[in-house]
């Protein structure tokens, strides 16, 4: 097979084929009202802003029904594991009525008490009603909904776990599953972009690197790992010195004063014994360690600027931290509302064995294990989770249309969300297997071209194919198929849809399957040719596979 080229020269060579599945076009009104529903489906999938739900009167009705104290919590488990089976419309609100019955009819109870490191969430993030009812034991849709993504993350890494790994190994593989199947977005001025949700994260395959940190993170937790952020302190901090880059400024709050820098993200940390391995979300890499062996930790970088002069391009594209930096780095703690709420423990508490969730998190306990290491500041509560509920609370027109023209593709399509959840799962083959669904999920060109839509019908329809397209070609990466997942990402989606919404992954992907089926010089010119916002860390890539093959003639 010849060397796929880019999607600039996809574009030149472009042609109709034929993708399988059936195709139901629908009328042009429901269209029209699907584009302006799907803002408000946001906020539900969110749950942000939740109102806590009201308490259930009397029994579920068959569905729901459970006529012992433990059935209600081992059906809720049932279904939390096979939500993607039933309208999600009826089955999460009856999920939500089924804990809300459970904890009236068994009260069930646990150690709890609020974590004292949420009083490190800064000013007005710290008022929002999730904190301050963080003690309440009645569940929402939202809270449905965090449990059906933690399933998804819990499930991820169950499959990428398997074997036997080390932790540092497990962790190596948790992060280049995040970086093969989030598109890295432009990071972007704070206030000018929508922030996303874990479960949006998911089903768009799109994250910025704040945002791949965040996944990775939640899918270390459900492994039994603890990965954080790094952020590096404020230019005008005493712990950083002079030369450091320009930091974004916080935003103010009412007569909170003049403006005042803030931590920038930097990196990803997993904190193993005690030791920091540190993995740079943004170039889509961990930054190697000594003679480029395994992963890097904080205390290497920190006392040998080399390392991260390694990763250099030129004198001109310069990796933007330097050891120098790294005095006085904030460990920020992944511990969003929902991972610190009473109510979340109590689910927890009652789940074992294949049904086992990682629901709690005790920042204060993780934040005494860092106080000892010599560059670190003390630990505070990550404040991303809390930036994104003020964003939407309440949610703006502006801000509800962009959310909406996200999601459009899920509506179009809505066997995505399922054949996404049964990928999460490995559930892929059978006529109701992940495989089937998204492959249902791929209208012909000729059928797109055909039907007569509105634009925004049609821009939906042809990001779904993008997506189940992407997906399979992720599948087939996984099961080492590498033919195939060049087939995808390469044929499939840069040659059919060079402009498609995850062009930039599927080229970073394509470059992957040519490398991992030996390929090393057709992944080198798609790694040089890249020109998505992971190019520096994709050039990287590249001088490192030539360094190998030199190395291999050498020999």
């Amino acid at each position: 097979m010849g060397l796929s080229p880019s999607p600039r020269r996809f574009s030149d060579r472009r042609q109709a084929a034929n993708a399988p599945g059936p195709f139901a076009a629908r009328p042009w009104r429901a269209w029209l009202s699907t584009a302006l529903g799907v803002g408000l489906i946001a906020l539900v999938w969110l749950g942000a802003g939740c109102e806590r739900a009201r308490r259930p009167k009397g029994r579920l009705g068959d569905a729901g029904q459970a006529d012992t104290q433990g059935d209600l919590i081992r059906s809720v488990a049932d279904s939390l594991g096979r939500l993607e089976e039933f309208d999600s419309s009826q089955m999460i609100p009856q999920v939500r009525d089924r804990l809300n019955q459970w904890v009236l009819s068994e009260r069930p109870d646990v150690p709890w008490s609020r974590d004292p490191l949420v009083d490190s969430v800064a000013g007005d993030l710290a008022q929002q009603g999730e904190v301050k009812s963080l003690d309440s034991t009645q569940y929402s849709v939202g809270d449905v909904l965090h449990l059906q993504s933690t399933v998804w993350l819990r499930d991820i890494g169950r499959r990428l776990q398997t074997g036997s790994f080390d932790d540092l190994e497990t962790a190596e593989r948790l992060f280049d599953w995040t970086v093969r199947n989030l598109q890295l977005a432009p990071d972007k001025p704070p206030g000018e972009a929508p922030l996303h949700a874990p479960r949006e994260i998911l089903l768009t395959s799109r994250a910025t690197a704040e945002e791949r940190a965040w996944i990775f993170s939640l899918l270390a937790r459900q492994c039994g790992l603890d990965v954080l952020m790094l952020a590096l302190p404020p230019a005008d901090d005493p712990a950083q010195p002079a030369s450091s880059p320009a930091q974004p400024e916080q935003a103010d709050s009412p007569g909170a004063g003049p403006k005042r820098a803030a931590p920038r993200p930097w990196a990803a940390a997993l904190a193993l014994d005690d030791k920091l391995y540190v993995f740079d979300p943004g170039l889509g890499l961990p930054i190697p360690g000594p003679s480029g062996k395994r992963t890097a930790t904080l205390a290497e970088l920190a006392a040998d600027d080399s390392l991260l002069r390694a990763l250099d391009l030129d004198a001109r594209h310069r990796y933007p931290v330097t050891a120098e930096q790294l005095r006085g780095v904030i460990p920020w703690i992944e511990a969003s509302p929902e991972f610190l709420a009473r109510r979340m423990r109590l689910v927890e508490s009652r789940l074992a064995g294949a049904n086992k969730l990682a629901l709690s998190v005790a920042p204060t306990a993780l934040a005494a294990r860092l106080a000892t290491a010599p560059q670190l500041a003390p630990g505070a509560i990550w404040p991303l989770a809390y930036e994104l509920r003020r964003q939407r609370t309440p949610l703006a027109p502006a801000l509800a249309e962009t959310l909406g023209k996200e999601l459009a593709f899920l509506k179009a399509q809505p066997q995505l969300a399922a054949g996404r959840a049964l990928e999460f799962k490995g559930d892929w083959d059978g006529p109701r297997g992940a495989r089937a669904l998204l492959l249902s999920a791929r209208p012909s060109d000729i059928d797109l071209r055909e039907k007569k839509l509105p634009p925004a019908a049609r821009a939906a329809l042809e990001a779904a194919k993008q997506n189940a397209t992407f997906w399979l070609g992720t599948m087939a990466f996984e099961e080492r198929d590498y033919p195939v997942a060049i087939d995808y990402f390469g044929k499939r989606m840069l040659f059919e849809a060079p402009g498609g919404v995850l062009a930039q992954a599927a080229q970073y992907n394509l470059a992957r399957a040519y490398e991992a089926n030996g390929e090393p010089s057709k992944a080198i010119e798609l790694y040089d040719d890249d020109d998505s916002p992971q190019r520096h860390g994709n050039r990287l890539r590249a001088r490192r596979l030539r360094a190998a093959a030199a190395g291999s003639a050498a020999r």
